[in-house]
């Protein structure tokens, strides 16, 4: 990713190379105010994206993303926990859609995401939650993976690292529901439904 005037102009700048990303590097974003008790990650794409000021995007379409929180209290050797909402089923992600500097909104689901268990951000354990036939799948150390529907509120408050991918068929064929499953169903319904009639 860069800014806008990085993509349009290509001309190297001392402030704006830091805000470039080198491939396969994850995104960071920020809280907007570590007293908040919780926040949405659609805003905070927002704020990174900055649209009326440096206009930071992807500078080409990938299949996938990787989004970074940065949780470190600044000037404190302490941890943010503040509550990340997620939206319930895809987000859309900047793209420099051409040389001007035009934006397209590229989908993305979320496939994974990790998150770290302690009070300080420099010990703790991390944990990894994978998206699975419609319910979260989460593993720890040399256990088999729990399962749940919902994420809970600890691991949206220790979240650091989630995995996105671009929604295609193949992308996304083991992450919602079962599909075998889901055709028995209706085929059941279908064969009450004609019993019924």
């Amino acid at each position: 990713w860069c800014t806008r005037f990085q993509h349009t102009t290509k001309v190297s700048h001392p402030h704006l190379d830091s805000e470039k990303g080198a491939t396969h590097a994850p995104i960071l974003l920020r809280f907007f105010n570590y007293l908040d008790q919780q926040c949405n990650l659609v805003d905070m794409i927002h704020q990174w994206h900055d649209p009326s000021g440096l206009c930071r995007a992807s500078d080409e379409e990938s299949s996938s993303l990787i989004l970074l929180f940065d949780r470190h209290v600044d000037g404190q050797n302490r941890k943010c926990q503040q509550k990340i909402i997620l939206p319930s089923t895809q987000l859309f992600s900047p793209v420099f859609a051409d040389a001007t500097g035009a934006i397209s909104y590229v989908p993305f689901r979320i496939a994974a995401l990790t998150y770290h268990m302690g009070i300080g951000p420099n010990s703790g354990h991390h944990r990894t939650a994978l998206r699975y036939r419609g319910t979260w799948m989460i593993y720890d150390d040399n256990r088999l993976p729990e399962v749940t529907h919902t994420l809970s509120d600890a691991i949206l408050c220790n979240l650091t690292t989630l995995w996105l991918v671009k929604p295609t068929h193949h992308a996304v064929r083991t992450m919602d529901q079962d599909p075998l499953h889901a055709s028995l169903s209706l085929r059941t319904s279908a064969s009450r439904a004609a019993g019924l009639s």
